[in-house]
């Protein structure tokens, strides 16, 4: 005879408590979800994802960048960035360059349309940061952002290979 199975009401009739909540993995997960869904959201009238906006940003801050610098500042493949830099070329946002001291090297720069377009994703971007704010508070921003480059800034994990 098969034992009897508890039904869903039965489960639920419990509050649930979620197995991974203190897993660290899943908690930062979670978080940066919750944190891209309102960058994509705020976002979404400049037509900037997050990663095209770090380049935009980047290149600002770092003009004649080198593309092989902002893959490692990024963290990702070289032919990934390649795409991303393609992408925001073909938008008018970003200028390639090669650079006179090697034939293969390649130096960017923000378009003129692209420095404007970074302005109003700045004012938008310092909405973000303050709706997580509102949410922590400034020192909890201070401090998540202390412990989550701890774990990054030391090599741990190893970043063998990078997405």
């Amino acid at each position: 005879m098969p034992a009897k199975s508890r039904s869903n009401t039965d489960v639920q009739s419990k509050p649930l408590v979620n197995p991974l909540a203190d897993h660290i993995g899943y908690a930062i997960r979670r978080a940066q979800m919750t944190v891209f869904q309102d960058f994509c959201a705020a976002m979404a009238g400049v037509k900037l994802r997050p990663a095209e906006y770090s380049v935009l940003a980047i290149v600002n801050r770092y003009p004649a960048l080198r593309q092989n610098s902002l893959a490692e500042m990024l963290a990702i493949k070289p032919a990934n960035c390649t795409a991303l830099i393609t992408k925001l070329e073909r938008r008018g946002l970003l200028k390639r360059e090669k650079l006179p001291v090697s034939g293969r090297a390649i130096a960017l720069t923000l378009s003129g349309r692209g420095q404007a377009l970074l302005r109003q994703a700045e004012r938008i971007v310092n909405q973000h940061r303050r709706r997580i704010q509102n949410k922590i508070g400034a020192k909890g921003v201070r401090k998540l952002l202390s412990l989550l480059n701890n774990l990054y800034d030391d090599g741990f994990p190893s970043n063998h290979s990078r997405s």
